[in-house]
């Protein structure tokens, strides 16, 4: 069971990682077209 709470909170982190760096490679890329 601990490591599926393990696992669980592993995939939460990456995929707030992943939104992370999505919106910053957003943001770079519309301040590059101004």
């Amino acid at each position: 069971m601990d490591g599926l709470i393990y696992f669980w909170k592993l995939h939460v982190f990456n995929f707030m990682s992943l939104a992370k760096i999505g919106i910053v490679y957003d943001y770079s890329s519309q301040t590059e077209r101004k």
